[in-house]
């Protein structure tokens, strides 16, 4: 099943490739920011592109193990 493994582990890439675009985000924004409070709102808006990131990865995982095991 060659056709659940290469999309899975496109997708798994691309989430990926976002968790490591929100950890370098999150650095920057603790080294900018000056209150707590900034810091905070600011990472709240950066929770939506972490959770999607986390779920593309995921998914692509679960398509990739369930093309190797069909």
């Amino acid at each position: 099943m060659v056709w659940f493994v290469y999309p899975g582990l496109l997708l798994c890439t691309l989430g990926l490739g976002g968790i490591a675009i929100c950890i370098v985000l999150v650095l920057q924004t603790r080294q900018r920011a000056c209150s707590d409070r900034e810091i905070r709102q600011k990472l709240q808006k950066l929770l939506p592109l972490n959770y999607g990131s986390l779920l593309c990865a995921v998914l692509g995982l679960c398509f990739v193990v369930i093309g190797l095991i069909l």
